[in-house]
């Protein structure tokens, strides 16, 4: 196995491992929360289990169901720029025309532009912010 590959399967562990955390925290089930996030019961255990890893978008409804930030889910991503990278994704086109970015921001932005961008695109993604 490669450095790569290893460092994936420990991200999506940890990330499973945060899944399972808050979703027993709130006392729900594997069930509820696949229905409310709109994925099957099967691949939730999956996630929780670290054998697969969830779509930005699925992220980002199984984190609202859990009542957390994303930014709680993948904090053991160790860069801004990835974290941005990551949220660049789940990021709807309307409000990246909204917030005046051209499609290939994460390619021309620095580091201290993507730290401030990061946690308002966050919240536009968990519907923090009203559009």
């Amino acid at each position: 196995m490669t450095n790569k590959n290893r460092k994936d399967d420990n991200g999506k562990k940890e990330l499973g491992r945060k899944l399972r955390e808050a979703r027993e925290e709130k006392k729900l089930s594997k069930s509820d929360v696949a229905e409310r996030a709109e994925i099957s019961p099967s691949f939730l255990n999956k996630v929780e289990n670290g054998t697969s890893a969830p779509s930005a978008i699925n992220l980002a409804k199984l984190a609202k169901v859990l009542g957390k930030p994303i930014e709680h889910f993948v904090s053991h991503i160790s860069t801004v720029d990835e974290r941005f990278d990551k949220s660049w994704e789940l990021l709807p086109e309307e409000e990246k025309d909204r917030l005046g970015l051209k499609a290939n921001a994460p390619f021309y932005l620095d580091f201290k532009t993507k730290k401030a961008l990061l946690s308002i695109i966050e919240h536009i993604i968990q519907g923090n912010i009203k559009r």
